[in-house]
């Protein structure tokens, strides 16, 4: 199979359903999702060893579910309504209760941290912030076009299972997180969670 197509030489690429700018908001938001997934691979390369399989495992169902929700938006706006989506309630249901879980095993926090302390940590706290550059590259786009409410859902969800992750991958690794030394007491423990 040859790599290279040509066929993007003037600055166009294709979605399902149609050409269009390499810059526009579709492309945009599912390359924002493709940066993410190979974030997540790097952070899943961080977890060695059985005391981070479970974590490890967790993180390449989540690459697969995260290309779901690329696919479900390089559909062209003329084919959403002809869409049979990848990504369903479920999927989103099952991150909040590993949310719950990695909450469960993690300290109570009542300020601010620093992104960091262990490696595997500081990979999934890199995870975090990327996935809320794709969410609000989403948001962005369905101001003017159509997007999966079950994608907003998940994406919006996953950033908060990438901080309880860092904060599980530092606890299983011994390093304490670091409290911002300027912040307020602004957390309190959660029976549930119940992140933004």
């Amino acid at each position: 199979m040859r790599i290279y197509t040509r066929t993007g030489d003037e600055g166009t690429t294709s979605l399902i359903g149609g050409r269009v700018s390499k810059d526009h908001l579709r492309v945009d938001a599912y390359g924002e999702l493709d940066e993410l997934n190979s974030f997540i691979g790097w952070a899943a390369a961080c977890c060695q060893g059985d005391a981070y399989e479970e974590l490890r495992n967790q993180l390449i169902e989540i690459q697969h579910e995260v290309f779901d929700c690329g696919s479900d938006v390089a559909y062209a706006e003329k084919k959403q309504g002809e869409v049979v989506y990848k990504v369903h309630a479920e999927q989103v249901a099952r991150l909040e209760a590993w949310i719950d879980e990695h909450n469960a095993h993690t300290e109570a926090i009542r300020k601010f941290i620093l992104p960091g302390g262990s490696e595997a940590a500081s990979a999934l706290h890199v995870c975090r912030t990327v996935c809320r550059r794709a969410e609000r590259r989403l948001v962005t786009l369905a101001r003017e076009e159509t997007v999966h409410q079950q994608v907003m859902k998940y994406v919006n969800r996953l950033s908060d299972y990438f901080f309880v992750a860092a904060r599980r991958a530092n606890a299983i690794a011994s390093v304490p997180d670091e409290e911002y030394v300027r912040s307020a007491e602004v957390f309190r423990r959660r029976s549930r969670h119940d992140g933004a």
